[in-house]
């Protein structure tokens, strides 16, 4: 994780116990293509209320689907919201600036457990805040391990 990617206590606890969930893996891929875009700024991803230097870019949710699909395949969406906040509700160059970068680079997002796919995109400037909407795709297999572990257990030998 890039360093100016601001995590809360219980993302940092799930990282810790490797217990992330499909849409923790989203949220931290797009905080570190974002903290990549934006090198100068903070990226949250939970509130922060104050306190905060501008520019600053936050990350959050704002839906989730989940679709069962053939078989042990699941199909999840997200409705993701990124706000870029400007030093100053002066400078447009810079909002409409972010969002089209936002928009340009958020296509396909890599995370430790395989791809997302953004497949619709908006943005729009509200006084000094830049803000871009995207839905996010991705397929989850579940793998049932249940007959390995027997198997595994039954052909175990310790010397």
């Amino acid at each position: 994780m890039r360093e100016n990617v601001i995590i809360d206590q219980a993302m940092q606890d799930g990282i810790t116990a490797s217990r992330l969930n499909i849409s923790d893996h989203l949220k931290l891929a797009l905080g570190n293509r974002l903290a990549e875009l934006f090198p100068a700024c903070s990226v949250y991803l939970s509130p922060q209320q104050q306190g905060v230097d501008t520019p600053a870019v936050f990350v959050s949710f704002y839906n989730l689907a989940n679709g069962k699909r053939i078989g042990r395949l699941s199909e999840y969406e997200f409705g993701v919201e990124i706000a870029y906040l400007a030093r100053s509700e002066l400078d447009q160059t810079e909002l409409w600036g972010a969002v089209f970068l936002i928009e340009q680079q958020i296509s396909a997002v890599d995370s430790e457990i395989g791809g997302f796919t953004c497949y619709d995109k908006n943005g729009e400037v509200l006084e000094n805040t830049a803000q871009v909407t995207a839905a996010f795709r991705a397929d989850e297999l579940t793998v049932d391990d249940g007959e390995l572990i027997t198997k595994a257990e039954k052909e175990l030998k310790l010397w």
